[in-house]
């Protein structure tokens, strides 16, 4: 079991974290509490870890996110609302001869990096086939 645990954290490139620090009943009582709910939820919203993942390569207008992303316009709307709405991107207007607002990480949003980071790798290590794939039975999962 420890082999397949440092396989999984060399492949998604994570750091462990000490068994003792998640034991701790105080952690535990932390990540239980409702207070982490609504930010896990919108993180783990759908778009919503792809939105930050591009914005935090660099400052993003609104169509450069549709057409990236191949997102609903309205979809992304409400996503980046949220987003604004709990602090964790701006809309700011670029200077120039013809001002256009982007989309930029605060300081707040800055701090999930690396967990969006972390998250991406983890997925692209996985080589994951979309669900409907393995539930109409095409790929079989216990080979």
């Amino acid at each position: 079991m420890d082999e397949l645990d440092e396989s999984i954290r060399n492949r998604a490139q994570v750091l462990p974290t000490p068994d003792s620090e998640l034991e701790s009943d105080e952690v535990r009582s932390r990540l239980d509490s409702p207070d982490y709910y609504p930010v896990l939820e919108l993180v783990f919203q759908r778009w919503s870890s792809m939105i930050l993942f591009r914005i935090m390569a660099r400052p993003m207008r609104f169509n450069q996110l549709v057409r990236e992303m191949a997102i609903n316009p309205n979809t992304l709307v409400g996503r980046l609302r949220d987003l604004e709405k709990e602090g964790l991107i701006e809309r700011v207007i670029e200077s120039g001869s013809s001002p256009r607002p982007v989309y930029i990480l605060t300081k707040r949003g800055l701090t999930l990096t690396s967990i969006v980071r972390h998250l991406h790798l983890w997925i692209e290590s996985q080589e994951m086939q979309p669900v409907s794939v393995i539930d109409k039975g095409i790929v079989d999962i216990n080979s």
